[in-house]
């Protein structure tokens, strides 16, 4: 039998020490939407999404109720987690480093913490420089961009865009990734970069090949990103829209740690975005900019979709809202808690998927 390296590096007992029990792993991998397993067996009633959704959606036709309800959700934990990465080990440690020829920048989500990149950027950077941050086209040693990097080393390869906020909807972000790819460029001599925009970043980044005439974009892969929204985001937009009412949707707001200044940021990811459909009407010419383009996501988790029912995905983006016209869409294989939404880039399958989308060799 065949051992995965997530089972290598992760076992599954201690997974289920620190969070439960953890699902079986599969049979095999899954690698393509074309071979989605089979669903996930549902919690019991209480933890259901389905028992969520009926709750969220009890929420907004009984005002009087919103507030009893809202503690309900919490309860059962059916919005996604924007802590720190969970201290397990990463299931990386044991995958060999690649070689890095191309600049690869990777772009960052609504909400994420540059941490959530550490076990990754670690992994590529295991037998080469140090990651370089760079925040409005300034190259930082750091994560929190405090210390400007004055002589970065020529070879530098692994580079983390970071914005102003993380909270920014892509046309705010975009101009700053321009400063950010325009800064890689040049230090690094190359005309063009390897992208990874996880989560909302990939928006921007497409963004990015929708506005500018020579983006400087070799191969683009989208992680978890919603392109075609997620439903999470439309319960946010409509607990802003009765809270303009006079209910009480705190309680929401407050699970996704979302402030107002975000509808926006909302607007973008909810399934009916007029903004992200306008741009996505122009991807053939957006993807010609491009050698290639890949996404990939998950479909090891309950996910609500659009109607606010459970569908297959990593917790916040379902697996369907992955594709885009005329892209391939590959899958990670279940890894406990490395496949849901926010730790897809310490899943080891991404990185296996990046070794061969952007042809790296063994360092």
């Amino acid at each position: 039998m065949t051992i995965s390296a997530c089972q290598r590096a992760v076992p599954y007992a201690s997974v289920a020490r620190a969070h439960g029990p953890a699902p079986e792993p599969p049979a095999s991998p899954v690698d393509t939407v074309a071979q989605i397993s089979a669903p996930p067996q549902l919690p019991d009633v209480k933890r259901s999404a389905a028992y969520g959704a009926a709750c969220a959606c009890l929420n907004f036709v009984m005002g009087p109720v919103a507030h009893g309800v809202g503690k309900v959700l919490k309860a059962v934990d059916m919005l996604p987690d924007t802590s720190e990465p969970s201290p397990l080990s990463s299931p990386l440690r044991d995958e060999p480093a690649p070689k890095i020829d191309v600049p690869l920048l990777i772009v960052h989500g609504w909400h994420t913490q540059i941490c959530f990149f550490d076990a990754l950027t670690d992994k590529l950077t295991e037998k080469a420089p140090q990651t370089g941050y760079v925040k409005n086209g300034q190259l930082y040693a750091d994560g929190a961009c405090t210390q400007p990097l004055e002589k970065p080393a020529a070879d530098m390869k692994v580079f983390v865009s970071v914005f102003e906020s993380a909270r920014h909807a892509p046309p705010v972000s975009q101009p700053q990734l321009k400063a950010n790819i325009e800064c890689i460029r040049k230090l690094t001599g190359h005309s063009r970069l390897d992208l990874v925009g996880y989560s909302m970043g990939g928006l921007a980044t497409q963004m990015h090949l929708d506005r500018e005439e020579d983006p400087g974009v070799r191969r683009f892969m989208m992680l978890g990103t919603p392109n075609q929204g997620a439903g999470l985001a439309g319960l946010l937009r409509m607990a802003m829209k009765n809270e303009q009412k006079g209910h009480d949707v705190q309680w929401l707001l407050d699970t996704k740690q979302v402030q107002h200044g975000d509808e926006e940021a909302v607007e973008w990811l909810r399934p009916s975005s007029a903004a992200r459909e306008d741009l996505h009407s122009r991807w053939e010419a957006q993807k010609a900019k491009c050698e290639a383009v890949l996404t990939v996501g998950s479909n090891e988790r309950i996910t609500l979709n659009r109607f606010l029912m459970p569908v297959h995905g990593d917790g916040t983006v379902t697996t369907g809202s992955l594709a885009l016209p005329g892209v391939e869409t590959k899958l990670v294989g279940s890894c406990g808690e490395y496949s849901q939404h926010r730790n897809l880039p310490s899943h080891p399958d991404t990185l296996n998927f990046m070794r061969e989308f952007f042809s790296w060799e063994p360092a």
